[in-house]
């Protein structure tokens, strides 16, 4: 048995119990239980969480599970929403603040924050960095039966961060990752800085300090301090399974609109999503570019879709891709570059699938290809010839995204 997101400590006795009756029994909890306290925060949505954050003398009590043992590791329990789910909507009457409390979507979006979060409040508490070692990367490996990850080993995938633990920054929403920034760390100051993301060996995300929007980092040598958030000027960050640089600031910065309009209209393929995006500009930083692109797809209703699908080429059809593209070659290859080392009989079987697809739902098959095999893409291709034509649909929709986003993040300017 495995307890979530532990808030309350009043479980705490019983489960020691449970323990040394050598039950099977592993045990979570979350960085806001271990960081907020009920005195704190009435009644600030932002804080809203199921179950809720409690009292200080409970918070101190988790702690205490967790040196002992009681609590096995750390989880964010990451629960996003649009704004719209957290706060009022402009001009709806509120009678009071818990009226707006009782609303409210109740989740935290924490995923980001967990390693500075939990270190921040554990090295107060006197712990080191081995015991978050023990708490956000051995304990849920052995929960997970993951005995290649957790620990830096020979032979164990090379996932990997590389920190100072001895830097702080202040939390600022608007500089976060999350599709929708709302935080209750928002202006709190955090200790540990994250500097390079390794994943399988190969780096996710890699800060290199310029960023005009993002939180203060003060440099232990008591130098001018530079600037961490989420754009982090020209960070290294890849899409899973994608090769592509995100954009460069230089790309999309304040550059006025009907310079962006043929990168967005190649990357995107419907005429409103690029009109919605191109309302937001010049933009002041990638932050709100990223953010532009999402809130233009949320936009979008089933004949925008359709007018995007129609830009894409069939799967396994290279040259129509290439055609498309012209002389971006290598975006042309990366797309669907799982097809380039099929046999013939799979082609020529995903064409007929493309047939049966089209005859069937009215547009091309979409998959975002990258990282996929020929073979996988018609095992998806034949799976998905059993929906109905609006679930497909709005799969179709999510495929079209992620290949958007893709193609925006690799710079695409060709048209």
């Amino acid at each position: 048995m495995h307890i979530v997101h532990l808030s309350t400590a009043r479980a705490l006795p019983r489960l020691r119990e449970f323990r040394s009756q050598g039950l099977p029994i592993t045990v979570e909890t979350c960085p806001h239980y271990l960081t907020f306290a009920a005195e704190e925060i009435d009644p600030d949505v932002r804080f809203k969480c199921t179950p809720p954050i409690r009292s200080a003398d409970n918070r101190e009590a988790l702690w205490q599970g967790l040196a002992d043992g009681t609590i096995d590791f750390i989880a964010t329990d990451h629960s996003p929403c649009p704004p719209s789910r957290k706060f009022p909507a402009p001009g709806r009457p509120v009678a009071n603040a818990w009226d707006e409390w009782d609303r409210a979507w109740g989740g935290i979006a924490s995923l980001q924050l967990l390693l500075p979060a939990v270190w921040t409040e554990a090295r107060r508490r006197g712990h080191t960095e081995q015991d978050l070692v023990r708490w956000l990367c051995a304990g849920p490996a052995a929960w997970l039966g993951s005995p290649d990850r957790g620990a830096i080993r020979p032979g164990n995938r090379a996932d990997l961060v590389v920190w100072e633990p001895e830097r702080s920054f202040t939390v600022r929403s608007e500089a976060l990752e999350h599709r929708h920034p709302i935080s209750p760390y928002d202006g709190r100051t955090l200790d540990g800085v994250v500097l390079r993301t390794i994943h399988r060996g190969h780096t996710a995300f890699e800060a290199d300090g310029v960023d005009g929007t993002a939180a203060e980092v003060p440099n232990p040598s008591g130098a001018a301090p530079t600037r961490f958030g989420s754009s982090l000027g020209r960070a290294v960050r890849r899409r899973a399974g994608a090769d592509a640089l995100y954009v460069h600031a230089d790309q999309v910065v304040g550059q006025p609109a009907e310079a962006l309009r043929p990168m967005l209209r190649s990357a995107c393929g419907s005429q409103r999503w690029v009109d919605e995006m191109l309302a937001g500009a010049p933009y002041s930083s990638l932050a709100n570019f990223w953010q532009a692109t999402e809130t233009g797809f949320d936009a979008l209703d089933a004949q925008d879709w359709l007018e995007a699908f129609a830009a894409h080429p069939r799967i396994g059809d290279l040259e129509s891709l290439r055609a498309r593209y012209g002389r971006a070659d290598a975006l042309a290859a990366n797309e669907q570059a799982g097809t380039r080392e099929a046999d013939d009989e799979t082609l020529e079987r995903l064409a007929h699938g493309n047939d049966a697809y089209e005859q069937r739902f009215g547009h091309v098959f979409l998959i975002c290809a990258s990282g996929k095999s020929a073979r996988a893409m018609l095992d998806a291709l034949h799976r998905r010839l059993g929906n109905e034509p609006e679930v497909e649909l709005r799969l179709a929709a999510e495929e079209q995204r992620k290949i958007t986003f893709l193609r925006l993040a690799s710079g695409d300017r060709s048209s």
